[in-house]
Parts: structure tokens; C-alpha cells; sequence
């Protein structure tokens, strides 16, 4: 059983069955803890910002920028 199984149960295949729909992932966490994200960021096979600084737009707009997305209204922020 792997750590997102142990812990967030049908998470993985959410995130795959949504994949397949052509929504991207992203993860933009505040932890200083990379590992920590490192890990979810792996089994998921979603890229990562750590140390991210949210509410600030920095973390934000480096993702943007790196998806390729034009218009900020396309991304959507998840708690």
C-alpha cells in the first residue's frame, strides 16, 4: 500500500480519471518540508512548487507560466 493509498484513499485514481480529461495538476504548497511534497508529488505524477509563500502571486504565476496558461482565470485553487 503506498503513502496517497494509507492516506488520501481514491485520490490517485480521481487525479488519473481527471488526467485523461486533459485537466492539468499542479502542486504550490507553503511547507519548507520538499520531501513532504516530493513524495505526494511523485505518486501523483504532478509537478511542484514548495515554500510556495501563498497568498503572494509569486508561486502562482510560476505556474501559470510554466503550464502555458494564458488567461489566470483558467486555473483553479484547491485547499
Amino acid at each position: 500500500m503506498t503513502l496517497i493509498e494509507i492516506y488520501f484513499g481514491g485520490v490517485k485514481e480521481w487525479c488519473e480519471n481527471l488526467k485523461k480529461q486533459d485537466i492539468r495538476f499542479y502542486i504550490l504548497s507553503n511547507t519548507n518540508k520538499k520531501d513532504k511534497v516530493q513524495k505526494v508529488s511523485k505518486e501523483l505524477d504532478i509537478p511542484y512548487i514548495n515554500f510556495a509563500k501563498k497568498p503572494f502571486k509569486k508561486g502562482f504565476l510560476k505556474v501559470q507560466k510554466e503550464l502555458g496558461i494564458e488567461n489566470s482565470r483558467q486555473i483553479a485553487a484547491v485547499r
